[in-house]
């Protein structure tokens, strides 16, 4: 026993240090690491994932971060913010939500403006087309429970406006207010949750009674689905996303609603182009996306292009319920994504455009401001349109590849360019003469665009220069102008 005791210490010394590579062994990641690595491929990442996925480390993580987070401490204060009562609010690393909350981050007047501004202007070419619009902001969930926010930071925001409310200077109710309904609806269940961000599915029934109401007096006739009285709310264990995000293990209560009228049987559009049932669980997650979704059963024709983030997945079984089909877009925060509202309005050819945006990105620009104002220009000038005629190439010339346009051109006015791209790009524009040159850049997304540049009258020969850094080949479809009164 003498002996035993006295290598005991050594014992469990090697045994811990050996603990890490036993426990590798249970990586999901070791498959593909060993695979890798003899092939002779690079496994410098894999070799990080093994140690970052295996159940020692892990259960190491869980253990710090859900012990500091019972202390009201964040493992991780900028992906994560600890308030009262263990709800939990996103950092600032996520649009700088936080600063956002205590209305510690603002946009300036000039920026609420150019906002309104752009949303104005967008309502005004859909209703161009005949095509209704309704813009939904998600609220942060600091705006719905101020209360759950840590003391010192409930005082930091009392009585300032939010960005939301700068907005609404410039928007009227353009922008959709949901805050009262949700905020109202707490005394019956969680509209949204301890551990989530987004609104419960009960919140985003809340939700949808005013979007409903919204879109029921835009749209003669329609009537929306799931704005009937909730039956039940049952609390169930849901949608811990702080637990992926900052190892925070512990369970979520999430509320859920009963309705008394039955769910209608909603069927996705396969890649392929069949359709298949979605049996029962009609959400539409944002990783998702884009997806195409009919309801055989709708009492409308309607077709609803819907510009959404992951706030539209609770919202979603609504809006695919509500109309025959529905087509559910990424709007242009996503990343890697640019959004062509021409473009889609084209191919898909909505009754109605709804956007729903989680609120902490009311600090971006909600599009680019030079081209609508060129195109509200372009559509409301009286001037005649001047067809243009395209040369150095014809209807289909290389981006890379100047054309030349009539003399007219050099008035000032309005130039409108269709032209189609094998990939998302920009293209550059110069036009004038050498000592009085003026350049624009504009993006472009794969497919067709439709670009409006205002051009000042200049001297020279009417020239147009239109470049892609990536030499993309271009089809222009059409080139018109309208010259300035």
């Amino acid at each position: 026993m003498r002996s035993i005791r006295q290598y005991l210490p050594a014992g469990l010394f090697f045994a811990a240090l050996l603990m890490p590579a036993l426990s590798c062994l249970y990586s999901p990641a070791l498959k593909p690491f060993l695979l890798t690595r003899l092939h002779g491929g690079d496994t410098s990442t894999l070799e990080e994932e093994v140690r970052r996925t295996n159940p020692l480390w892990t259960g190491a993580l869980q253990l710090y971060s859900t012990t500091l987070y019972r202390f009201g401490i964040s493992s991780n204060p900028n992906a994560a913010r600890i308030g009262l009562d263990g709800w939990v609010f996103l950092g600032n690393e996520h649009n700088e939500n936080f600063a956002q909350a205590i209305r510690q981050r603002v946009i300036s007047n000039d920026d609420a403006s150019h906002w309104g501004e752009v949303l104005d202007d967008q309502r005004a070419w859909l209703k161009s087309q005949g095509i209704p619009s309704v813009f939904v902001f998600a609220p942060m969930k600091a705006n719905i429970y101020p209360e759950k926010l840590p003391r010192w930071a409930q005082v930091m925001r009392y009585g300032k406006p939010s960005i939301f409310d700068m907005l609404q200077r410039h928007t009227g109710d353009e922008l959709l207010d949901l805050r009262h309904a949700l905020i109202q609806n707490k005394q019956y269940g969680l509209t949204y949750s301890m551990l989530n961000s987004h609104w419960s599915d009960y919140g985003a029934y809340s939700a949808w009674q005013v979007v409903a109401k919204r879109l029921e007096k835009d749209i003669s006739g329609f009537k929306a689905y799931g704005t009937g009285p909730v039956v039940k709310i049952n609390r169930t264990t849901y949608g811990n996303e702080f637990d992926a995000m900052v190892n925070i293990h512990v369970d979520n209560a999430w509320d859920v609603y009963s309705l008394a009228q039955p769910q209608p049987d909603i069927e996705m559009q396969q890649a392929d182009g069949t359709w298949s049932s979605l049996h029962g669980d009609p959400a539409t997650d944002v990783l998702d996306l884009p997806r195409h979704t009919r309801n055989p059963s709708a009492t409308n024709n309607l077709k609803a292009l819907v510009l959404r983030d992951s706030m539209g997945n609770s919202l979603s079984p609504f809006l695919q319920g509500s109309f025959k089909e529905t087509f559910q877009e990424h709007h242009h925060f996503f990343p890697g994504y640019s959004l062509n509202l021409p473009q889609l309005i084209e191919t898909k050819k909505p009754d109605v455009v709804i956007y729903v945006m989680t609120e902490r990105f009311d600090i971006e620009p909600l599009g680019n401001l030079y081209y609508w104002r060129s195109e509200r220009n372009y559509r409301e000038s009286k001037a005649d349109i001047l067809p243009l005629k395209v040369t150095a190439g014809g209807s289909r010339v290389s981006l890379d590849t100047a054309f030349v346009l009539n003399d007219g051109i050099t008035k000032g006015g309005v130039l409108h360019l269709r032209l189609r791209s094998k990939s998302d790009t920009y293209v550059h524009l110069a036009y004038g003469a050498e000592r009085a040159r003026n350049e624009f850049y504009e993006t472009v997304t794969r497919g067709w665009n439709d670009l409006y540049f205002e051009l000042p009258a200049r001297p020279g020969n009417g020239v147009i220069d239109l470049t892609s850094p990536d030499g993309n080949v271009a089809e222009i479809q059409q080139a018109d102008f309208k010259p300035a009164g």
